[in-house]
């Protein structure tokens, strides 16, 4: 069980989803021009600095801003989009492991690259630009971005572009996600299509039971929130799918903890993680599925 960290968010999710296996190139060939298009924009500001990050890092953010400014009318004079932009705003306190695990890499890197970061006074820039310079509507949320981005798609029936898979688990059910925003490289993850039985397994148990599988996936796999950047160390896309298969009735984290804890061998990963009991087990994924569930 190793980690596999694709984009931003949960691990090793957007395999098993349908539009998943497999990049698109031309976000002009998107279409989308007819609705309102919510942008989670820190990974579009990361990659801008990390295009210039001996400037970035000297301090001068000028030549990220102008990449910014750059990728904003692409999108808004050639696309044809029409964008509202959200920015990051305070940590979210339920990602202090992540935040950790994210600045022990920038301390122990040893490119350049390695050591980009958002910064208050860039997202400023970049927010003053967009809003007064470019007029369009752009947002700093309270906290991190992407839920707020996945309300507004969920509730308005929109498609958001982002570079976090997290939005699927906060409920957004076609997502753009961008692997790279120069190459234009991307993903469509859309939870709406037919699919043939068995042909993706995990999509197979949204399809019955709801969001709650990425959300218990999120824990188990690890993401953003989970203490362990593997989640629970031990557990791969085939346990999973072994454990929530033998749920009997509706899947939820006490259904499924008592699933895992009713085989040796899932039993003793959940004891090999300090989780000494069903409640534990149930505790620990409870904790995740509220954060997710509550955000939006």
């Amino acid at each position: 069980h190793t980690c596999f960290l694709d984009i931003m968010g949960i691990s090793d999710l957007l395999p098993h989803l349908p539009g998943g296996k497999s990049y698109l190139q031309d976000f002009y060939e998107l279409r989308m021009e007819q609705n309102a298009v919510p942008i989670d924009a820190a990974g579009l500001l990361w990659q801008c600095a990390l295009m210039h990050s001996s400037e970035y890092l000297s301090g001068n953010l000028l030549p990220a801003l102008i990449e910014w400014t750059q990728h904003l009318n692409y999108f808004r004079s050639i696309c044809q989009w029409k964008m509202r932009l959200y920015l990051d705003g305070m940590n979210n306190p339920h990602k202090e492991f992540e935040n950790e695990r994210r600045r022990l890499r920038r301390d122990s890197a040893e490119h350049e690259h390695g050591r980009i970061r958002n910064t208050p006074e860039y997202l400023a820039q970049a927010a003053w630009i967009a809003k007064n310079v470019l007029k369009i509507p752009c947002y700093i949320s309270k906290e991190e971005a992407d839920p707020q981005v996945a309300y507004e798609a969920v509730s308005k029936g929109l498609v958001p572009v982002t570079g976090d898979s997290d939005l699927i688990a906060y409920g957004a059910v076609k997502v753009i996600l961008v692997k790279s925003y120069s190459r234009g490289w991307y993903r469509v993850i859309d939870l709406e299509v037919d699919t043939e039985p068995g042909e993706y397994p995990l999509y197979d148990l949204y399809k019955d039971n709801g969001v709650i599988v990425f959300q218990l996936y999120a824990g188990c796999r690890g993401c953003d929130f989970t203490n362990e950047e593997c989640g629970i160390k031990g557990i791969g896309f085939t346990a999973f799918m072994t454990i929530a298969s033998a749920v009997e009735g509706d899947l939820n984290a006490l259904t499924f903890s008592k699933a895992m804890w009713s085989s040796d061998n899932t039993k003793q990963i959940a004891l090999d993680n300090q989780m000494e009991s069903v409640e534990q087990v149930e505790t620990y994924l409870q904790h995740i599925i509220n954060i997710f569930s509550d955000a939006t």
